[in-house]
């Protein structure tokens, strides 16, 4: 189905279309994760065309049974979505039929689950009570305006300075790379490209360092985000 299309539907899934001003009239893309607890694979329980849906989709909802355990599978499908590049907000649902102590335990056991998905807002909402809705679909607008927003090369470069000021990337064998500006190399998801000396030799550790800071910047919450690194020129023509 293309992107301009109906939402598909299967076994509790459906997919936002690509019309963000009718997000509204479409259906949300609704994971009921407690279904796949005892699923080998997701393509056994959502099959390729749903897996092609959430791909196709701007937004997911990613709904969390507040009364059931989050499983390893659960943390597969998520991770799913991550990779797909989607936009994405948790709704954990039935959340009015919990005490104060349980609902602390539940969000501690999300925090530790889904940590990857520290990127997205969680609302923590009731579907029977229509409490918490509003808020969950005003994140739904915020996460496909950061997942499509433009990021101009001069204040990438100046952010991307300003990080290297305070925390250089650290030396990798016998030179540092340096990077030396950053330009903006597609949208949904938002994909920063930095060139510099060697850059191709930062670690994981800086790029996360990078991607918090260009996160914090522009203020890209509900949206995966992602760096590449393109090196110039030798390393070795400019060590420290």
């Amino acid at each position: 189905m293309g992107r301009d299309g109906p939402p598909h539907r299967a076994r509790g899934v459906e997919v936002l279309g690509r019309k963000p001003r009718l997000v509204r009239r479409l259906q949300l893309l609704l994971f009921q994760l407690q279904d796949v607890l005892r699923a080998r694979e997701v393509r056994e329980v959502v099959g390729e065309a749903q897996l092609q849906a959430i791909e196709d989709a701007n937004v997911v909802i990613l709904m969390v049974d507040a009364q059931a355990d989050v499983s390893d599978q659960d943390a597969h499908i998520a991770d799913f979505i991550l990779e797909s590049g989607r936009a994405l907000v948790v709704a954990v649902n039935k959340w009015d039929g919990l005490d104060s102590y349980v609902r602390e335990q539940t969000r501690q056991i999300l925090q530790h689950k889904l940590k990857f998905l520290d990127f997205a807002k969680f609302h923590f909402v009731s579907a029977k009570e229509n409490t918490g809705l509003q808020a969950l679909f005003r994140s739904v607008d915020g996460a496909y305006a950061a997942a499509t927003t433009k990021l101009s090369t001069p204040r990438l470069t100046r952010v991307l300075a300003d990080a290297v000021a305070r925390q250089a990337p650290p030396k990798h064998s016998l030179f540092r790379p340096k990077p030396r500006y950053a330009h903006q190399g597609g949208s949904n998801p938002p994909i920063i490209v930095v060139h510099g000396n060697a850059v191709d030799q930062i670690g994981d550790s800086y790029r996360r360092y990078l991607e918090h800071t260009f996160r914090e910047a522009f203020k890209l919450q509900g949206t995966p985000l992602r760096i590449q690194f393109v090196t110039g020129k030798n390393p070795f023509d400019d060590r420290d």
